[in-house]
């Protein structure tokens, strides 16, 4: 038999609908912190339209195979937009969006849920997640959910500067992550920070 004709020289057909795709976990996601109130509404989701944010949401939902990217979980997903601060400047950046299950979106934002029974059930598994990744757990997060935990490891999730930064009424929004059309960035350019380059 020919070298040519061995079957290590065939070439290799996959079927790539039948590979399933690995998923990521990023358990510290849900450390982000919270958004300004002065751009509570003014995000790429309520700028851009409801046809760009859904077509945002499927592609990252897909990426991470359907699964939450904090804790792995399978299952109905909400989209999650994450942001760099310059807390100097007060500029906030769009990073990227992330799939959450619904119980890690909404541990970031536990501010905002007005049940205080829901309220403590939302940070303790949110704390569970944090510790069985070794991460360390926001003080706030205890305080929050009425826990007492002495000599547990926690970190100060938001010192008095970083909160009196984070509601300052002036804050801008930074979307040149986007490839946005002129179009899309001519309609937002007087809300926000654009750096678009030429």
């Amino acid at each position: 038999m020919k070298s040519s004709e061995s079957p290590l020289n065939k070439p290799l057909r996959l079927d790539l609908n039948l590979i399933e795709v690995p998923f990521t976990t990023i358990p510290s996601v849900i450390l982000d912190l919270y958004i300004p109130p002065a751009l509570w509404t003014i995000n790429p989701r309520r700028l851009l339209g409801k046809v760009w944010w859904d077509s945002m949401r499927r592609q990252v939902y897909k990426r991470n195979n359907g699964c939450c990217l904090a804790c792995g979980e399978p299952g109905q997903l909400d989209a999650h937009e994450r942001y760099d601060y310059d807390f100097e400047a007060h500029i906030s950046k769009f990073k990227e969006v992330v799939p959450l299950c619904h119980d890690c979106h909404q541990f970031i934002h536990w501010r905002s849920i007005t049940n205080p029974n829901k309220r403590r059930s939302i940070l303790i598994k949110g704390m569970n997640l944090l510790k069985k990744n070794h991460l360390l757990i926001p003080e706030s997060a205890f305080r929050a959910a009425g826990i007492w935990a002495p000599g547990f490891k926690t970190k100060l999730y938001i010192t008095e500067e970083i909160k009196a930064s984070l509601d300052y009424p002036g804050w801008e929004l930074d979307l040149s992550v986007l490839q946005l059309t002129e179009k899309q960035f001519k309609s937002i350019q007087h809300m926000v920070i654009y750096n678009k380059e030429d």
